[in-house]
């Protein structure tokens, strides 16, 4: 007589992730984050009309109905604009940081655009066997904005106007930066994932901006 099949559950073993600590040096950075701010933010000026409102009286007044009704003060959207607007993330302390879902994108990048032979792993599998921290540079300030005009776009990519928009992002650079990243070695080779980041410093780069020649960085000694 069989064995009568075990129906419990077990739970599988952790992955065994080994941490090895990554310094870069940045010689541009641009964070542009999106704040859950900037879509409430997003979300106030549609509903309330002032994106189509065509006068700055009309705006105004737009604005203030709508403010009014959800019960927001000009003091409080004030304070919301801020915060939508900061440039980029960082630690409690004020300092910048490359938080780690810009690793993960830069990874995922490179997995998809490095040749077969030097990929660490499929683009599809970086978010399950590369776990990274964010890299913690040394600037608590930006060095400059970058301005330049852009084609506006509707979501889809549709061209909206001949007119160009002036597109405004504070950046750091020339800033070193230091966190860590985890690995399954079971199933990843650290020394070839070290010579796909530091190819990605040169042809892919991390954060906003990436194919515009922004983000790009080497990888330094410990």
């Amino acid at each position: 007589t069989p064995a009568p099949l075990s129906l419990t559950w077990k739970e599988p073993p952790p992955v065994p992730f080994v941490e090895h600590k990554v310094r870069v040096h940045l010689e541009t950075y641009i964070g542009h984050p999106y704040w859950p701010e900037r879509e409430k933010l997003i979300n106030i000026q549609k509903e309330s009309g002032l994106s189509r409102a065509r006068t700055a009286q009309t705006r105004r007044k737009a604005l203030d109905d709508y403010l009014a009704a959800i019960d927001m003060t000009r003091g409080q959207y004030e304070d919301l604009e801020r915060a939508a607007s900061r440039p980029f993330y960082t630690s409690g302390e004020g300092v910048i940081i490359v938080p780690a879902l810009h690793v993960v994108s830069m990874i995922v990048a490179t997995c998809d655009t490095i040749s077969a032979r030097a990929r660490p792993c499929p683009p599809n599998l970086v978010r399950t066997l590369i776990r990274p921290t964010g890299w913690q540079t040394t600037k608590t300030a930006p060095d400059g904005v970058w301005e330049r005009y852009s084609t506006v776009s509707s979501g889809t990519g549709q061209k909206l106007s001949n007119q160009r928009a002036l597109r405004a992002d504070p950046y750091i650079e020339d800033a070193d930066a230091t966190g860590v990243i985890g690995i399954d070695d079971s199933d990843i080779r650290a020394d070839v994932l070290w010579k796909a980041l530091a190819w990605a410093g040169v042809h892919v780069g991390i954060g906003a901006a990436r194919k515009m020649g922004k983000g790009r960085f080497t990888l330094t000694p410990l």
